[in-house]
Formats: structure tokens, C-alpha cells, sequence
């Protein structure tokens, strides 16, 4: 049934703030806090909460969290935000707010413990780490998989979003391989990608939201989008929520976002989604 899939259940703008727009204010409020305790305060908290392999090593799991809501300058947030706007809507459009914010969490936690076991083999990778951005390239690596033929900016250049993932996972491979001068954790990187892409594919730990998804495999190059053609209205369509509504009308724009990303619905399918998600979320 329509209301077992969870972000049919959670649209994801019931007015209000979107979830990606609360997320990035409470990245921005933590770094706004972390900033007047650096300067005013300088209390023992913040060294505890930044990311080293050592202390995770002794127990203070915690850190794999709380890392991710510290950065190291105002470009350095910059940065992560404009990546959170613009990945994470979609991922809250098709998964909702609570699947957004799981994507981002966990992401960081995987590319937390690759940067842990990256340090653990090469000393160059042992120091500390904060930031967003485990989290933000596990979003990246969801709307690759969701919107192949998207178009993202990688350097300035417009890439479609299969190769821009494909360069993005190659480059961190790479530079967590042969680590350099720039002041990048590409390992925890690496980990975030790795992770939305295993999310994307199998699904999140314990949660079942995306085991009714078929997405397309990564290197699925084909790019095949059938236009629609018109339709015969014969007779007035089932109400929303019913198993005839379910199976005629919503059924197959899932099947075509899974196939073709969300970018390939029309005006009319996008309307059809909406309603069916205010209908079931009043049920």
C-alpha cells in the first residue's frame, strides 16, 4: 500500500520549514555557538567533540557525531551549506525529512569511521577532522543515483551527475590513497560517498523506506525517457488513497522517478504525487 512507503507518509513540505532548511540552520546556529565559545568562553568542550582516530579508538564514539557539526571557517560552512541545499532537497522530496536527516547522519558516521580507519593504516590521516561534508557528499551520491542525467558543477563545469559521482569517488579514492597538502579529509569523504550509494542501493540500517524503490544501478548508462502519451479518460479516476488510485496513477510515477529520476515528471504526474502525499499524510 501507498502509505506503507514512508516518505508517501511524510510530505516533504507540510509549510513551515523544510528539513533541509532546519538542517542548515542548526548547522549554522552550532557554528555560530562554536564560534563565541572559541572566542568568549573557551570552555573544554569543543576538543572533545571533534573527530581523531585515537580517541574513537578509545571509546568516545560520540565524536563520529558531533565532529560533523563543527567546521574549521566561514568558507569551510559556506561550502557544506551550498551542498546541503542543493542535494539535499531532493533526497527530502522522495524520502522525506526524516529520511533526509538519516542520510546526512549516517553518511557522516560512515565517512567518520573510514577517516578512522584510513589513520589507523596512514599516519598522514590520524589528525582531527570536522565539518558537514561526509554528510553532504552521502546526499551528493543519492541524487547522482536518483538524477543521472542532472547536471552538476564540478569545478565550474557542467557534468552530468552519473560522471560528476563516478570523478567524485575516483578523486577521494585517490587523494585518501596518496594523501597530500590540502588540508581535505578525503577519506571521510570517500565514506560518505560510499555510504549514500549503499543507502541508495539496499537501504538504510532497520529502515525499510527504500526497499520498494528498483532504483538504477549506477552504471546503467542508458538514458531512455518515453514521453508520456495522451491519455483516454474513460471514466472519473478512484479516489486517492484506494488500490485502484494506488495501482493506475501513482504506482507507475514511482516506477518512473526510480528509473529516470524526479527531474523527468511532468507538471501533471508531479500534481498526481502531491496529492496522493497530502491525502495520505490527513489518513
Amino acid at each position: 500500500m501507498l502509505e506503507d512507503r514512508s516518505y508517501m507518509r511524510e510530505p516533504s513540505y507540510q509549510g513551515g520549514l523544510s528539513g533541509t532548511v532546519k538542517l542548515m540552520i542548526l548547522l549554522g546556529v552550532a557554528f555560530l555557538l562554536q564560534n563565541i565559545d572559541a572566542v568568549y568562553i573557551h570552555s573544554p568542550l569543543l576538543p572533545n567533540l571533534v573527530l581523531t582516530a585515537s580517541d574513537v579508538f578509545h571509546g568516545q564514539v560520540w565524536r563520529l557525531v558531533s565532529y560533523q557539526f563543527l567546521h574549521g571557517g566561514l568558507l569551510h560552512i559556506t561550502f557544506n551549506l551550498l551542498a546541503l541545499f542543493c542535494f539535499g532537497r531532493s533526497v527530502e522530496t522522495v524520502f522525506g525529512a526524516r529520511g533526509l536527516y538519516a542520510f546526512f547522519l549516517l553518511s557522516g558516521v560512515a565517512g567518520g569511521l573510514m577517516h578512522v580507519l584510513a589513520g589507523s593504516f596512514m599516519p598522514a590521516w590520524a589528525g582531527p577532522v570536522v565539518g558537514a561534508s561526509a554528510g553532504t557528499m552521502g546526499l551528493l551520491a543519492a541524487f547522482c543515483l536518483m538524477e543521472p542525467d542532472g547536471t552538476i558543477l564540478v569545478y565550474f563545469i557542467p557534468v552530468k551527475a552519473r560522471y560528476a559521482l563516478i570523478f567524485s569517488v575516483g578523486v577521494s579514492i585517490f587523494f585518501t590513497l596518496v594523501p597530500g597538502e590540502t588540508h581535505v579529509a578525503h577519506g571521510a569523504h570517500l565514506g560518505g560517498l560510499l555510504a549514500g550509494m549503499g543507502f541508495m542501493r539496499y537501504g538504510l540500517p532497520g529502515a525499510g523506506w527504500l526497499g520498494n524503490l528498483n532504483l538504477p544501478r549506477l552504471f546503467d548508462w542508458r538514458s531512455k525517457r518515453p514521453s508520456p502519451g495522451p491519455r483516454l479518460i474513460s471514466e472519473p479516476p478512484p479516489p486517492v488513497g484506494s488500490t485502484d488510485f494506488i495501482s493506475r496513477e501513482v504506482d507507475p510515477i514511482l516506477e518512473k522517478i526510480s528509473a529516470h529520476g524526479i527531474h523527468s515528471l511532468t507538471p501533471e504526474e508531479r500534481k498526481i504525487l502531491e496529492t496522493a502525499q497530502k491525502r495520505m499524510s490527513r489518513s
